[in-house]
């Protein structure tokens, strides 16, 4: 967030100003933070709550993250509900034609892992992260990071800014809402 704010604040300097902004996950933040929403005073202390209570969300390391790459979007849905049957496991983000990452138990991921090769990919990819980010996993750290935000003053954005929630345009009537429910649902841009 912070490398990007000074990135956009080079390119306001020589007068290119932004039309439309998106991010990925904490990208998101420094979409709304170019678009003018929100002092950067205040958006520091938004991305260390955000991350204070992501990392809290799973104090046992129940959770985690694999990327799948080579395979239809559609079979690592239908390969993630067959498992969450047992163990839970989804897709959380659209990466690119071919590359979804999957989010939920570690058990969910280990077992969907030989089914995900089995029918096709090339390649199952543990990452190494805290939690099952992005999943239904997150939600009471994403009920308590909507309380939180409601103490920050947002300001109407000076361009469009794309949520990962839904794909709609933030705006100060919906950017609290939208911010806290990113962090529990898929990132999709599309």
């Amino acid at each position: 967030m912070v490398y990007s704010h000074i990135a956009t604040s080079l390119l306001k300097s020589k007068g290119i100003e932004p039309q439309l902004t998106a991010g990925h996950s904490l990208g998101e933040f420094s979409a709304v933070l170019t678009a003018g929403m929100v002092s950067f005073k205040d958006m520091l202390k938004i991305v260390l709550k955000r991350g204070e209570l992501m990392s809290a969300a799973d104090p046992e390391g129940k959770g985690g993250m694999a990327a799948v790459l080579g395979m239809d979007d559609a079979k690592v849905r239908e390969i993630c509900r067959e498992v969450s049957k047992i163990k839970y496991v989804e897709p959380v983000n659209y990466n690119s034609p071919g590359q979804v990452v999957i989010s939920g138990l570690k058990e969910g991921i280990d077992l969907a892992e030989p089914k995900l090769k089995e029918a096709g990919a090339k390649r199952v990819m543990k990452l190494t992260v805290s939690g099952a980010f992005h999943s239904q996993l997150m939600e009471k750290a994403s009920d308590e990071f909507a309380k939180f935000l409601k103490n920050i003053e947002f300001q109407k954005p000076k361009c469009k800014i794309v949520a990962n929630a839904n794909a709609n345009f933030l705006d100060e009537k919906n950017v609290r809402e939208l911010m806290a429910l990113q962090m529990k649902q898929p990132v999709s841009l599309v």
